[in-house]
């Protein structure tokens, strides 16, 4: 009497393995939860709530409460660090949706509108063109207004009392349409910030020129500062929308300005290259500089 067949004879290892995987994704899918029509995907509650926040709710509350904390770190105008405020300010705008707020519209010379963001190019934004912009919705019952008042109350929450009181001098700025306006308290922040450490682009520019005394008489010879003092320089030019052509002639001076030999050894063969034409990010070189000295 012949045994049974059973149901896996016959068929090869491979194929019982890919049926078995079959079934098996098959019942996971199953056990997932369904999601309903009707739900939008949000990264954050504020994103998820697109029309005007009911602050007499407890999610509303709970938005206006946690969108105005203090950022992590306290600003000082007298001893500004404009990017970690600026990187801070990003985060807490993807959160909370401030996004379309800190666009910027402004009219080019050429009668067309542009959008400039103020958080990445805040110098090619002037004090009246955000005034203008923050105009058209400042006094309306919407949601941009809501978002523009957390941002109000959230940089007033962030600096130190100096700072404090040296931007209430400029309230009827930016009080000029009525209620406390956030767009513009963050550029008159900005503007007293780089008129304090004369970060204007040509200031910038001729920094970038004695990059040799900033080796000698700062770096000291500490190639992880010095690179940190030139990412910051570049990066503030950057906000106005502005770029040094001579950054690779400026890092190469600035470099053999120290007093390692063998660190000066490397960097001149860097210099032998650029100077037969080849192409040398100043980028590579700065990577490559910091690796070096570590070593």
């Amino acid at each position: 009497m012949s045994r049974a067949a059973r149901p896996t004879e016959g068929i090869s290892t491979d194929a019982l393995i890919a049926a078995v995987t079959a079934a098996v994704t098959q019942a996971l899918a199953a056990r997932e939860p369904t999601t309903e029509g009707n739900i939008s995907f949000a990264v954050s509650p504020a994103l998820a709530q697109t029309s005007i926040l009911d602050y007499s709710t407890s999610m509303g509350a709970k938005i206006f409460s946690k969108a105005t904390e203090p950022l992590p770190t306290t600003f000082q105008v007298n001893k500004p660090n404009i990017r970690i405020l600026l990187n801070e300010l990003q985060m807490r705008s993807e959160t909370y949706g401030w996004k379309e707020m800190l666009n910027i519209d402004v009219i080019t010379s050429e009668q067309t509108i542009t959008s400039i963001d103020l958080l990445r190019m805040h110098g090619k934004c002037s004090l009246n063109q955000v005034l203008q912009d923050s105009a058209r919705y400042i006094n309306t019952n919407s949601r941009k207004r809501q978002n523009n008042y957390q941002l109000y109350v959230c940089l007033n929450n962030s600096v130190d009392d100096y700072t404090k009181r040296l931007l209430a001098n400029e309230e009827a700025t930016y009080t000029q349409h009525g209620p406390p306006c956030g767009v513009t308290y963050l550029k008159l922040l900005l503007q007293r910030a780089e008129v304090d450490t004369r970060a204007t682009a040509s200031y910038i520019r001729k920094n970038l020129t004695q990059l040799d005394q900033y080796m000698s008489r700062e770096a000291k010879n500490n190639i992880t500062k010095f690179n940190k003092y030139v990412n910051d320089q570049l990066n503030t030019l950057s906000t106005r929308g502005e770029s040094s052509n001579d950054i690779l002639i400026n890092l190469l001076t600035g470099y053999m300005a120290c007093s390692d030999r063998k660190f000066t050894e490397y960097i001149e063969k860097w210099k032998d290259e650029y100077e037969d034409g080849e192409h040398v990010c100043h980028l590579d070189l700065m990577q490559k500089a910091e690796r070096k000295y570590q070593a």
